[in-house]
């Protein structure tokens, strides 16, 4: 297979020193597969930390439908706009390096887990924004997800936020309130979502799913939203690769792991 470890500093003019790590599975020994869908993953970790949960085994799974995958470690405990243009720096690379890695430039979807999936959300409405763009070496500089995946995502910077969350992003700064609450930026150009996390969740407000659907739904973005009824916080893949899981618990992981199939059939569509 391809490995790689990037240092996207070395490419753009970034302050800190986020990793993309490439991983792509050849079909056979030195055979050379077809482009297919790339996928860019962003871990979650409240941009405290990167949780390791939501890389590797995300990636594997992904891996398994041929999909070409990149993990992004970006800096944590730096605040907006940092991890916002170290996606937009990894984006720009795949999309730049797409024959090399067997991607289709025109199909790189992303997916993040809880502050990951708020930064694949924020990032989502802010990757066109000027400051952004001049960061890029391309004229061509069309960095937008063809669709998401946000699975048990923050969404909002307001009452029902994730604490940590919240104050790494904004660090502190509660201008950045507005325009850091995905579902305030949410317009009918938003790319495709897929939604999914469980009401019972120990740490992230099942009320940011709810806002995030309102918000898709009224700007007529399509979308798919799942909400389970059981289960914590941080169950990434559903498996017992990255889960305790409990002989009472097993039925509810089967059934949230089901979030994978359904979230390939969507992304298939765009």
């Amino acid at each position: 297979m391809i490995h790689e470890i990037i240092h996207l500093n070395q490419y753009y003019p970034l302050p800190y020193d986020p990793i993309l790590e490439i991983n792509l599975a050849y079909y056979e020994d030195g055979d050379f597969r077809k482009p297919t869908t790339g996928i860019i993953i962003v871990p979650g970790g409240g941009y405290e930390f990167i949780a390791r949960r939501e890389a590797d085994s995300v990636a594997l799974k992904f891996m398994e439908k041929k999909y070409s995958t990149f993990i992004l470690y970006y800096s944590v405990k730096q605040a907006y706009p940092v991890p916002q243009k170290e996606l937009l720096a990894a984006f720009d690379f795949v999309k730049h390096n797409c024959q090399k890695y067997s991607t289709l430039a025109n199909k790189i979807s992303l997916i993040g887990f809880s502050a990951g999936g708020h930064l694949v959300g924020s990032y989502s409405y802010l990757c066109q924004r000027k400051e952004f763009l001049d960061l890029l070496p391309h004229k061509e500089k069309n960095c937008c997800p063809n669709s998401i995946i946000l699975s048990y995502p923050v969404i909002t910077m307001g009452k029902n936020t994730e604490r940590q969350t919240h104050l790494n992003i904004t660090g502190g700064d509660s201008k950045l309130d507005d325009l850091l609450s995905i579902e305030k930026n949410i317009t009918p150009t938003y790319p495709p979502t897929f939604y999914w996390a469980t009401i019972t969740d120990n740490c992230v407000s099942i009320d940011n799913g709810y806002l995030l659907k309102k918000a898709l739904d009224d700007n007529h973005v399509r979308n798919e939203c799942l909400f389970y009824p059981f289960l914590d916080h941080g169950v990434s893949i559903g498996t017992d690769m990255v889960n305790k899981i409990s002989p009472k618990d097993e039925e509810s992981y089967k059934e949230v792991a089901g979030w994978f199939e359904k979230a390939i059939e969507f992304i298939k569509c765009f």
